[in-house]
């Protein structure tokens, strides 16, 4: 190609990535109306990102009433064409679409199977472990623990937090799998960091009762710490009221004690509320 052409077919390919980026960019402002007409111009230029942003708005749009049949199919119009060429999050949303709708005329295994395998293709750490609970749970697919713990680990490896959780789940209790202590306290430690609260629970608890590891009152009390700080969690706020009522593990404060019991109590925890009326 000589110069002078060279020069004609750069603005017009600036253009085109300029274009591109006006759609992502008003998608992640969220300005809506305009992403609308950024992402409706691309999408049909054939951008398999602006096809999946597209489709998200469309999603984003229903609100459950009759009327919203048509946002629907725009909906699953645009995450299809996206999908098709080989777009990884629209392949996963679809699996999403298929897999976890509570509507039945909408809810359809096979196609969320064919997505999430599509994107499990690309590595995708989120379609892993979608993918890994339809064969833990028989889902649409005949029941495959070993399929499943394959997919979570996977998913695990790359960093996917629900799938550590899951992952220290099943050998935590020994799931289908052998029971393995170690390598939950592995896997919850992993989640824990990323601040799953499940894990850190579970965690907590292990070390609290030496459930599988040394028993390690301060390692429990810091995990039922970063839980109480959550308030996520009333159990936890309860077993950390009672370390600092005895004194084990951590040094006995009866008002950090009360204050936890409180705490716990005003979720709901009756052990707690037992705790206060003492």
């Amino acid at each position: 190609m000589n110069i002078k052409k060279l020069l004609l077919v750069m603005p017009l390919l600036f253009s085109f990535v300029t274009y591109a980026r006006d759609c992502t960019t008003e998608y992640e402002n969220k300005n809506y109306e305009k992403a609308l007409i950024e992402c409706t111009q691309e999408a049909e230029k054939g951008s398999s990102e602006a096809q999946y942003l597209l489709g998200d708005l469309y999603y984003q749009a229903i609100t459950g009433d009759e009327q919203d049949d048509s946002l629907y199919q725009k909906a699953i119009y645009w995450f299809t064409k996206s999908a098709e060429q080989g777009y990884v999050d629209a392949q996963y949303a679809l699996g999403e679409w298929y897999g976890n709708s509570d509507d039945e005329t909408v809810q359809d295994y096979q196609k969320a199977l064919f997505w999430y395998e599509k994107a499990v293709e690309q590595n995708d750490p989120p379609s892993q472990y979608n993918l890994a609970i339809m064969y833990e749970y028989g889902h649409g697919v005949e029941q495959n623990i070993q399929k499943a713990l394959t997919l979570y680990i996977k998913s695990a490896e790359q960093g996917y937090m629900d799938a550590q959780y899951a992952l220290g789940l099943m050998y935590d209790k020994g799931d289908g799998i052998e029971q393995d202590k170690q390598k939950a306290i592995f896997w919850y430690e992993k989640a824990a960091e990323q601040g799953d609260f499940n894990s850190q629970f579970n965690l907590a608890l292990m070390y609290d009762e030496g459930d599988g590891v040394e028993q390690n009152k301060q390692k429990a009390a810091f995990w039922y710490t970063k839980l109480a700080e959550r308030n996520v969690v009333p159990e936890a706020q309860y077993r950390l009221g009672i370390m600092y009522d005895k004194g084990d593990g951590v040094e006995q404060n009866k008002l950090l004690a009360n204050k936890y019991f409180k705490q716990s109590c005003e979720r709901g925890f009756e052990k707690a509320c037992n705790k206060l009326e003492k």
